[in-house]
């Protein structure tokens, strides 16, 4: 199987199994039994659960960047991140109930929280650049961290909302892309 194919089945395979078992429990060697591997293939794959968490923030990143349309330019900064930031929710929507499982209980891991909260500033600064927003320097960390205090309330209201068209979660992202646009803007 090509290692890119694998990767991702992988990583699929850890999210099914976090729909019933949070981050703290699921281990290196039950993913590698649900995936008929020997612990050494998947750590060829995944040496570390930090390099597995990456993963799923890899995965849900690349969901987001094919479902995000090129061409719109002529949409405002508000616009083009809101777009973007509900590309974000529709990828994570079938996965819902396993990160919150992960985000529930990630941050009890004194190894994986930090490397999670990395790839969380990775996938914002990825939101950023993908809308034209500058990413360099000291105003480009402020504008990852302003995104990532907004990211992490919506994604509290996200996990709450129990809604079939994310009405909640809509309402949220515009009215806190409304709050943070002349700080993020360019």
């Amino acid at each position: 199987m090509e290692i890119k194919i694998l990767h991702s089945k992988t990583v699929e395979t850890a999210l099914e199994m976090l729909k019933d078992t949070s981050w703290d429990a699921l281990t290196m060697e039950a993913l590698a039994a649900k995936m008929s591997l020997t612990p050494i293939q998947l750590y060829t794959l995944f040496p570390t659960r930090c390099d597995l968490l990456k993963g799923i923030v890899q995965l849900l990143d690349e969901k987001m960047i094919s479902l995000y349309q090129e061409g719109k330019e002529s949409l405002s900064l508000h616009e083009k991140l809101f777009d973007i930031i509900m590309c974000r929710f529709e990828a994570l929507e079938s996965y819902k109930k396993a990160l919150k499982n992960i985000f529930l209980t990630v941050w009890r891991d004194p190894i994986s929280f930090p490397s999670g909260i990395f790839s969380g500033f990775h996938s914002m600064r990825l939101i950023l650049e993908t809308v034209g927003v500058p990413v360099e320097g000291i105003k480009g960390g402020l504008n990852i961290k302003i995104l990532s205090f907004f990211y992490l309330y919506t994604l509290k209201i996200w996990f709450e909302d129990e809604t079939q068209d994310m009405a909640k979660t809509l309402a949220q992202v515009d009215q806190g892309l409304k709050n943070i646009i002349d700080f993020i803007n360019v």
